[in-house]
């Protein structure tokens, strides 16, 4: 069902001017007062538009409203009476979109408050408080109630009036007519079945004023936004006593006419909470990984340090012939991974003389050739038979030539020397 919907004079979408200010000493609420001539527009999708004003003192100031920029109703000081609720602007439009603009001449003499905006909607999907009217078809009154041209009354003891809504809070509006001259009186309303709430039923409009139209008559505390049940029961049964009236009920916080965006932000902001705690994860298995592989890496090479050290060349011709795996023991403990395919082990260690390095603290030259020669233990000494003979090589390990070649006696090759590079 389509209903009046309410902006409050707080709403972004009303523009206002320069000249108005927040003012929360008034009641109910806050409320924008102009002080000198100042202007708001509010642009609606629908019908009807009423725009509720407070006229702050006995001289009220004139004002115009304009419609879509081409119908203007201008209108001069009116007379209050005592009543100082005024509809600035109420009128009937085809349906669409329309843009009221309101000029008030106002002045510290003659100020003037906009309370809220109410119209009526091109369809019930629009968002925004709701607006009851006493004659809404989803109201229900029990007995004793009289319809009047203002709203409806009673003072029929126990008189009830029920309502299903959905939103936050309630806010009850009512009339008086202040020439009855009635005592004040209760009733109460409950939330949900809950505890019932006393308030004052009586006549407090404006003495000078035979009728005060939209006053307060109560409002609710603020509940958890959803669906709703009150009801108002009327505890006075006395004709002396004053009336319950009601005119209209503004239920605020509306969320039926607007996607429920709650839950669907909870599950976009749990499903980027968790993204990230995966993210986070990866992360930490990622450094892990690559931490553990570069120790291995490091445990298989060894440690290397930055100055490199020079391998003496050996010189010592010992008179016990002996085997060295020099070889050998280079390819198990100086591996290295060359970028040149099919490169020797030699070629590599001469192109990168930090290949050579020895280990941290481990004691310089003969550490590095300890490492050298750790793979395999050197052979045992075998002793030179007699009639044997010592022959060094050089270098590359071209020989030395025989002194004499018909020598028949055996040969034993001393390791080579070398010369420093």
């Amino acid at each position: 069902m389509v209903r009046w919907l309410i902006t409050n004079n707080t709403d972004p979408e009303i523009k206002y001017s320069d000249g108005w200010f927040a003012d929360t000493s008034v009641r109910p609420g806050t409320l924008h007062v102009a002080l000198s001539a100042s202007s708001f527009s509010y642009t609606f999708n629908g019908t009807s538009v009423v725009v509720k004003a407070i006229f702050l003192s006995d001289s009220p100031p004139s004002w115009e409203c304009v419609l879509d920029s081409n119908k203007t109703w201008t209108f001069t000081s009116p007379k209050l009476n005592g009543d100082n609720r005024w509809d600035l602007c109420s009128y009937p439009y085809d349906d669409g979109t329309h843009t009221v603009v309101v000029n008030v001449n106002a002045s510290a003499a003659s100020p003037v408050a906009l309370d809220y905006i109410a119209y009526f909607p091109s369809s019930p999907t629009s968002p925004g408080d709701v607006y009851y009217l006493w004659n809404d078809p989803d109201i229900q009154y029990g007995v004793g109630w009289s319809a009047e041209e203002q709203g409806i009354t009673t003072q029929h003891l126990g008189a009830t009036w029920n309502l299903n809504f959905i939103g936050r809070s309630v806010t009850w509006w009512g009339f008086y007519n202040n020439t009855s001259h009635r005592l004040p009186t209760t009733a109460s309303y409950t939330i949900d079945g809950g505890t019932p709430v006393n308030f004052t039923v009586g006549d407090l409009g404006f003495a000078e004023s035979p009728l005060s139209l939209d006053q307060i008559v109560f409002e609710t505390q603020d509940y958890t936004l959803g669906k709703h049940q009150i009801e108002v029961i009327y505890n006075a049964n006395d004709s002396n006593l004053a009336p319950l009236s009601f005119s209209y009920l503004t239920i605020h916080n509306v969320t039926d006419a607007v996607p429920p965006r709650t839950s669907h932000k909870a599950r976009m902001d749990g499903a980027i909470t968790g993204s990230c705690i995966v993210a986070v994860i990866a992360l930490v298995l990622l450094g892990t990984f690559i931490r553990r592989r570069a120790e291995g890496s490091k445990h298989a090479a060894g440690e290397i340090s930055e100055d490199p050290e020079v391998v003496e060349p050996f010189n010592h011709i010992p008179t016990v012939a002996w085997r060295v795996p020099f070889t050998k023991g280079r390819q198990i403990n100086l591996e290295t991974d060359s970028e040149e395919p099919g490169m020797s082990q030699a070629e590599e260690i001469r192109n990168n003389p930090r290949s050579r390095k020895p280990q941290e603290g481990s004691g310089g030259p003969q550490a590095a050739l300890d490492v050298i020669t750790t793979a395999q233990e050197p052979a045992i000494p075998q002793p030179i038979p007699s009639g044997s003979r010592a022959v060094e090589q050089e270098d590359s390990g071209i020989q030395f030539a025989a002194s004499n070649t018909n020598r028949t006696d055996d040969v034993v090759e001393a390791p080579p020397t070398y010369t420093p590079v």
